[in-house]
């Protein structure tokens, strides 16, 4: 009928007006009463099959007896086969495998039960199955789920219909509704086989992170998507590095003879991933007859369009017949002069009709190939590119009403033949936008119009009822030009509305509410159940969700006039999201002995489907089991790292000094040595631990060191302090610790400053046969030593602190020549030793341990003394028992430990100055 109206007019031209007016009216009526017939026939299917003969239901965390009952469900959707007439439910907050195939099958329903999230049906880990497959199969539907793959090895697609490839029986009346549809490569795929799918409805979904197409269709009659929101498509594209190669993806996608389709109430956002197009209706130029509806749609195109009207946009519609786009908004990238991506597209139906449309930034949108007849009524484009063309109409007659075109400079749309009424078109600079056409404020997209608007009023009679705010068109006035008709709210109170870009979100993320309210709201409160914040008083607030579910929003809008509230039940869709695994994983034995086998079990959270293990010290020392067995065949102490992944993402854990391997189970033993113990100032030396049994820590402390701790187990250390310095070493291990202490362990000298030599003996009074101990006292830190004794043999020593032992009664010199790099020093002392004579038995009691036979004869001297002073010997065990003699002579019969002492006086006391030792007398010889 359409086709014979156009082939009239053409040859009868003068009557283009008259055609307009009753194209429309055909056109919609035709529309109408498809879709009134459809209605009638889902209205009759329900009526006659509305309930299923059986129902079956899936627990997937059920471990008993499984007989397909809700009290002994089936744990997973390979355990029992399709049958016709059947519900297959899964119970809510479960997830499954897919891969499921339904063939031959009629009234067949895959849904959900119970309370809580929606089940979650993901597809097979590294395989491209699809995961709800239809085969040859009739009045089906799949409802309530949430569909999800795996990237990079996704699904073909989350739910594929296909007919017959053998004979002529083909899948038909197939609805998708309620799902959230995630991470395949398209989620939902129809392909006709030898005969078309019939009749395929996606409704209230969300079809989001797909690789290629969010709905990809091929000779399908009778497809209907109806409010539902698709986004984050073609993420080939985006993920592979935007090559065209890798840019097959749109948001939905009809290819060669799909006829009849709908879009309605959707959302398609395609600004995140680029290239291609939101909605694409491509015929290949077959000469297809097709018919479509877009109504009542927010488009959003790609953010890297580039090129002409078919390289990207936010439609295009190749070969077809008659297209009906009504009530929609088509938004580019941004709205001031700028190269950024605009609307583009091309529209080359036969038969074009577009009522009540925005297209805000546009470029390169093309509505001419193959046109016959293009009709234009109330709708607002805007140009957001100077120097391109904006909108090409060339092609067939084309009619233009109540229509406003904001062009910028040279971008003037393109016309064929045209009839046009009650338009207005502005070339030019945008800063004269607002004024010229009166908007609200364009600048931020709002393109109602101002009182003062000289678009108000001014159009003509179109035959439409509701404006691109689903607000009627006023009736016995004129219509006004553009997509919004203006509508005073003076003195009414507000009517509350708002929306979202995104309803469904994953936990933790927020939404921005826009405000929608009708009558100038002049303050607002917002309501956010489990919102974060859970009140709001802005007019466009943005909350965080942390709580998964569905969550009810309220918006109480309020002027001078009044109030009223607005709730939205559900309306918020909190997902738990799919999260990358969190690595975790523990043994049994960290500590072993050589030869001994560990086994590993992976512990980490979110599903990992691949695992990389690296084992130092193991045998083999990498694995990509989930719980290897390693063996550990030398002593030491290893580090474990595990790689965990999944679809999402990965996750690393490494685990240091783990693994412990020793030949016993003992405490270590500390030892260390330096690269050098004398050094100069500025110079550094390495620490390299000696220590046995296997330490597995060590704590160093360096006095004067720079550092002055460390961690390591050789340790390197600067030293700019001249002086003798101490090292300590703790060390530890799984059995106990040790500690070994240094004392004046490292020399550190000035090279440009000589000794000063000195030095201390631990007695000077001794008899023959004893030893004395020298200690250098030097300054400045020598670094050599020649020693010069008299009176032994050898008499030449070159250590820092000797003992040397005499023999021969007598007084002795000792000399120290002291030397570094920086000069030598020497340093004698005179008589300093003094050797009793052995003879008389003279003992110095107070300066060497005094040691005995039964029935010997000794004498004691204190040579401290002058001979004047004046004291009295107590000799305990000797006979006498106490003398006054200076030098007294003492006989002790018996064997046994004896006190000595001497009372001293200061010539009027005695005993103010008291020496004690004692005297051991052992057995007679």
């Amino acid at each position: 009928m359409l086709i014979s109206i156009v082939s009239k007019i053409k040859r009868e031209p003068s009557n283009c007006s008259i055609f307009a007016t009753y194209y429309t009216a055909v056109t919609k009526r035709y529309f109408i009463m498809r879709e009134s017939l459809l209605g009638l026939l889902l209205i009759a299917w329900f009526s006659i099959f509305g309930q299923y003969n059986t129902t079956v239901y899936i627990d997937p965390d059920y471990t008993g007896t499984e007989t397909g009952t809700i009290t002994q469900p089936f744990n997973s959707w390979s355990d029992f086969n399709f049958s016709s007439n059947t519900a297959y439910l899964q119970k809510r907050g479960t997830i499954a495998q897919g891969g499921m195939v339904v063939t031959s099958k009629n009234y067949l329903l895959i849904g959900a039960y119970g309370s809580g999230n929606d089940p979650v049906i993901t597809g097979i880990p590294g395989q491209e199955t699809s995961i709800i497959s239809f085969f040859k199969s009739n009045h089906c539907v799949v409802e309530n789920l949430t569909i999800t793959g795996h990237h990079p090895s996704a699904p073909t697609a989350g739910v594929y219909i296909t007919g017959n490839w053998i004979g002529n029986i083909t899948s038909s009346d197939i609805t998708v509704k309620n799902c959230d549809i995630s991470y395949c490569y398209n989620g939902v795929r129809v392909l006709p086989g030898t005969s078309d799918v019939d009749k395929v409805t996606v409704e209230n979904c969300e079809i989001h992170h797909i690789n290629e197409d969010g709905i990809f269709a091929i000779d399908l009659n009778n497809f209907t998507c109806r409010n539902s929101h698709i986004y984050f498509v073609n993420l080939d594209w985006h993920y592979h590095g935007h090559t065209v190669a890798d840019a097959p993806g749109d948001g939905i996608q009809l290819g060669n003879d799909c006829d009849n389709f709908l879009i309605e109430g959707c959302i398609i956002d395609r600004r995140y991933t680029g290239l291609k197009f939101c909605f694409i209706h491509n015929g290949n130029n077959m000469g297809f007859e097709n018919d479509g509806i877009i109504r009542d749609c927010a488009f959003y195109p790609p953010k890297d369009t580039i090129g002409g009207p078919s390289a990207g946009g936010a439609i295009y519609l190749y070969d077809g017949d008659s297209i009906l786009i009504e009530r929609t908004k088509i938004i580019g990238t941004d709205r001031i002069y700028s190269n950024d991506a605009g609307v583009g597209g091309q529209l080359s139906f036969d038969h074009i009709i577009m009522n009540y449309v925005l297209g805000d930034s546009v470029h390169n949108f093309k509505v001419g190939l193959f046109n016959e007849f293009c009709e234009l009524n109330n709708v607002t484009f805007t140009s957001n590119r100077p120097n391109v063309t904006m909108l090409d109409l060339s092609g067939g007659l084309t009619n233009i009403t109540n229509s406003a075109f904001a062009c910028g400079p040279n971008t003037a749309p393109t016309y064929g033949i045209i009839t046009q009424s009650n338009n207005l078109v502005y070339i030019g600079d945008d800063s004269n936008w607002g004024s010229t056409f009166g908007w609200a404020d364009w600048a931020n997209g709002d393109y109602h119009l101002l009182e003062t608007s000289p678009l108000i009023d001014a159009g003509s009679d179109v035959g439409q009822a509701l404006d691109l705010d689903n607000l009627p068109v006023p009736f016995g006035i004129a219509p006004d030009i553009g997509c919004y008709e203006y509508s005073s709210s003076s003195g009414l109170a507000p009517i509350p509305d708002f929306n979202v870009l995104d309803t469904v979100i994953n936990m933790g993320e927020s939404v921005h509410f826009f405000d929608a309210s009708l009558n100038n709201p002049t303050s607002w409160l917002w309501v956010f159940d489990e919102g974060n914040p859970a009140f709001s008083y802005d007019q466009n607030p943005t909350i965080n969700y942390n709580s998964s579910g569905m969550h009810d929003v309220t918006l109480v809008a309020i002027n001078s006039s009044g109030y009223n509230v607005k709730s939205k039940k559900n309306y918020i869709h909190v997902l738990q999201p799919a999260l990358a695994p969190i690595t975790d994983f523990s043994t049994m034995d960290t500590l072993v002995h050589p030869g001994d086998l560990v086994s590993f079990i992976d512990n980490s959270l979110n599903n990992p489907t691949m695992w990389i293990w690296l084992f130092e010290g193991g045998n083999p020392q990498m694995s990509n089991l989930q719980n290897p067995i390693i063996s550990y065949d030398s002593s030491g102490v290893y580090n474990v790292m595990l790689i965990a992944k999944n679809a999402i993402g990965q996750d690393i854990e490494i685990k240091t000094s783990y693994i412990e391997v020793y030949e016993s189970f003992s405490p270590p033993h500390a030892n260390f040595a330096p690269s050098d113990s004398v050094l100069a100032i500025g110079e550094t030396i390495l620490f390299t631990d000696k220590s046995g049994n296997t330490p597995t820590s060590w704590n160093w402390f360096f006095e004067a060191g720079s550092p002055s701790v460390s961690n390591l187990e050789n340790p390197q250390v600067t030293y700019n302090s001249m002086g003798e310095f101490n090292v300590i070493l703790v060390v530890k291990n799984a059995f106990g610790n040790d500690i070994e202490i240094k004392s004046k362990y490292i020399r550190v000298y000035n090279p440009n400053l000589a000794p000063v030599a000195n030095f201390s003996a631990n007695k000077t009074y001794i008899n023959p046969g004893d030893s004395v101990s020298f200690t250098d006292e030097s300054l400045n830190v020598p670094t050599t030593w020649t020693w010069v004794f008299e009176g032994v043999t050898p008499n030449i020593v070159n250590t820092q602190n000797p003992t040397v032992k005499y023999t021969n009664p007598g007084n002795y010199n000792v000399m120290l020549i002291a030397a570094n790099p920086g000069g030598t020093s020497s340093k004698i002392k005179t008589d300093v030793i003094h050797v009793s004579n052995s003879e008389e038995n003279t003992f110095f009691p107070f300066y060497n341990q005094i040691t005995v036979h039964e029935l010997d004869t000794v004498m004691f001297t204190d040579p401290d003394k002058s001979s004047s002073y004046f004291g009295m010997w107590i000799l305990e065990g000797g006979f006498p028992v106490s003398s006054v003699l200076k030098v007294p002579r003492v006989i002790y019969k018996n064997e046994g430990n004896y006190k000595l002492k001497l009372l001293l006086s200061d010539g009027d006391n005695l005993g103010i100055l008291t020496k004690e030792t004692s005297v051991i007398v052992l057995p007679k010889k």
